[in-house]
């Protein structure tokens, strides 16, 4: 037997003939590898379902009653509950503000929403015309790629989300300090009273004998620094 026949035995024998090898492609890897490689970046390319049909909708910003018999809220935040009650993904990213009503020395949270009258929502085709039927919701849907959804719409949602989160905290906590907003060593201004149009530092939040909060601080007199206390309702942010 000759070398080439001993050669073309050890080829069958490897499950290869000299005509069966796969031809090689242009970085030297067999076709069958680069069919291989290419299903493996075409499922790269495929997003996560969890990325997929996210719609921002448009919405009423009247108060409405998102199911019979609810109490009335915000547009925004009525869809929101619906498409939640329907299995939906949805966020109406809230904003929760410290604010004093007219003489109300304490602060009361305030809270209204991000983007008014926007929610976003995740709504596979199969819930699509129930999520349209939502009381309050628009016939408009803005449909968002799975980019804007990874890259700004989720973090933005969470970032809302734990800013929430504080915001309820504080609340529960009653610290009227942080609810007015001002931190230890901000400046502010006070607007009346013995030290009007003088700016001061913020020192903290306290409450007098009866109960009320005072904002303490501390002047210069007569070459002496001084602490002393401000009506709430006279002092207001410097700048």
């Amino acid at each position: 037997m000759t070398p080439d026949q001993q050669a073309r035995i050890r080829q069958r024998g490897n499950g290869v003939g000299r005509h069966e090898q796969e031809p090689e492609g242009a970085v030297g890897l067999p076709l069958r590898l680069l069919r291989i490689l290419a299903r493996s970046r075409i499922g790269q390319d495929m997003t996560d379902d969890t990325l997929k049909s996210w719609y921002m909708c448009v919405t009423t910003t009247r108060q409405i009653a998102p199911f019979y018999g609810a109490e009335k809220m915000r547009g925004d935040f009525a869809v929101e509950a619906q498409l939640r009650d329907m299995g939906l993904q949805a966020h109406a990213p809230r904003k929760i503000e410290f604010k004093r009503k007219g003489k109300n020395r304490f602060a009361e949270a305030i809270t209204g929403a991000y983007l008014p009258g926007y929610v976003f929502a995740r709504i596979p085709p199969p819930k699509f015309t129930e999520a349209l039927g939502a009381r309050g919701i628009g016939s408009t849907l803005m449909a968002v790629s799975w980019r804007e959804v990874r890259d700004n719409v989720l973090p933005f949602i969470d970032r809302a989300s734990a800013e929430e989160a504080e915001a309820m905290r504080i609340a529960e906590r009653g610290s009227h300090a942080e609810m007015c907003g001002f931190k230890a060593g901000e400046a502010i201004r006070a607007i009346a009273g013995p030290f009007a149009d003088r700016v001061l530092e913020f020192g903290r939040m306290v409450r007098n004998a009866e109960g009320w909060p005072e904002i303490e601080t501390e002047v210069e007199l007569l070459g002496k620094v001084v602490k002393v206390r401000l009506d709430p309702l006279d002092v207001r942010r410097a700048g």
